[in-house]
């Protein structure tokens, strides 16, 4: 199973813990279209930067169809096609990765459950492991899913409706506490700032 599904295949020999001791739990159900949501918030969380050069390349294409002169009529309106692609088309490599991982299953997916106690977290789906909440690195969340991060390539992806008890900002501030991080909305370059672009210039120093 590939990192980007969560590889919880270890067991612990404490794997199964009383359910009454269970503060909150949580389940996805893997699709081929769960996974690129999965792939395209992991490369938003965690490769901004490449975003933003990439916009900032296709904007200055576009700049330079619409304002540069002496430029052939022709080959101004390729930069402005050009530019506008950039632009406004969708980043089709989580859309392959999402269909990589599918077909090398099989379609055969699997179903990710998640039990959260005072402690740790127990995962399971193809095995089991409990993890300490400590190793969660950033806390993401968009309309419809939870995903805590423990790092790049790795992550728990959670159902917002399957939570129970179904109490999502007691759960956020339960998940805070232990893990002494902040939830973040998924990117959005209107609601970027200071602290986001410090942190986008982090993630892409240490890729190199």
């Amino acid at each position: 199973m590939e990192t980007e599904l969560s590889q919880y295949t270890e067991k612990s020999e404490d794997s199964m813990k009383e359910k009454s001791n269970a503060l909150y739990e949580g389940k996805i159900t893997h699709t081929e279209d769960t996974l690129e949501r999965l792939f395209r918030t992991e490369r938003q969380t965690y490769h901004q930067m490449d975003i933003l050069l990439r916009l900032a390349a296709g904007f200055a294409i576009l700049l330079a169809g619409l304002f540069l002169t002496g430029l052939p009529g022709a080959l101004k309106v390729v930069l402005i096609v050009l530019g506008g692609l950039i632009l406004l088309t969708r980043d089709f490599s989580t859309i392959g990765r999402a269909q990589d991982v599918t077909e090398k299953r099989g379609g055969n997916l699997p179903v990710m459950r998640y039990v959260f106690y005072d402690a740790d977290m127990l995962l399971s789906g193809e095995g089991s492991m409990h993890m300490a909440y400590n190793r969660l690195h950033r806390l993401i969340e968009d309309k419809d899913y939870f995903y805590l991060f423990q790092g790049k390539g790795s992550v728990c992806m959670m159902e917002k409706d399957s939570l129970k008890p179904q109490d999502q900002e007691a759960f956020k501030e339960f998940i805070s506490k232990k893990t002494e991080l902040k939830w973040r909305r998924n990117f959005s370059l209107l609601s970027m700032n200071f602290f986001d672009l410090r942190q986008a210039y982090r993630d892409f120093r240490e890729k190199k």
